[in-house]
């Protein structure tokens, strides 16, 4: 592929996807909410994505970060202060470990399946922009969003909510624990696991 990446930006699902390479993708790995990392099998770079790029992309530590600066202004879409990026990745760190769990259970299973998060949302009956929001783990999802979720797509989810020390549940094969909240005196232990 030429030395520039091809770009495609989804304005109604707030997201922009360089593509770096035609080598299949063979693994993802996000940076954090809004930044992932599309690997091929010899680990050279495949393609970045870039979430809620409205509100200005943290090209820090971005794989190709020149490239994707310069395919950020083409676009006219604003690049985050890194002093503020930071701050923003920390107050994501800090989000409810739910949302962030289910989060990442439908960011594995989009980028399992080679979604768009257009694509992703015509399965479930979702615009594109809720998927993205979904992915950011910016609210806790209700439990009918679940449901749908696993009736539409096979998606498994299994949330325990037990006492300190009670034996914990066991999961069906091919489900994982994505967050465990550590107890604190007084609480209860709360597991999220999905698959």
């Amino acid at each position: 592929m030429s030395e520039e990446p091809e770009v495609r930006h989804d304005p109604e699902a707030d997201a922009l996807y360089l593509r770096f390479a035609t080598a299949p993708v063979a693994r993802t790995a996000p940076l954090d909410d809004d930044r992932i990392v599309d690997y091929a099998g010899d680990g050279s770079v495949v393609g970045v994505e870039l979430l809620s790029v409205s509100h200005g992309s943290d090209i820090a530590g971005l794989p190709h970060a020149a490239a994707v600066e310069r395919a950020l202004r083409r676009l006219g879409l604003p690049i985050a202060d890194p002093a503020a990026a930071a701050r923003a990745r920390e107050a994501l760190r800090a989000r409810d470990a739910f949302a962030r769990a289910i989060a990442e259970a439908v960011r594995r299973y989009r980028a399992a399946h080679r979604l768009s998060h257009r694509a992703f949302g015509g399965k479930v009956g979702m615009a594109g922009s809720d998927v993205a929001r979904l992915e950011r783990g910016e609210h806790a999802p209700s439990i009918d969003l679940l449901d749908k979720l696993a009736r539409e797509l096979g998606m498994h989810f299994v949330i325990e909510v037990a006492p300190v020390g009670a034996a914990a549940a066991v999961l069906p094969p091919g489900v994982e624990v994505l967050t465990e909240r550590a107890p604190t005196p007084g609480a209860s232990r709360v597991v999220v696991a999905a698959g």
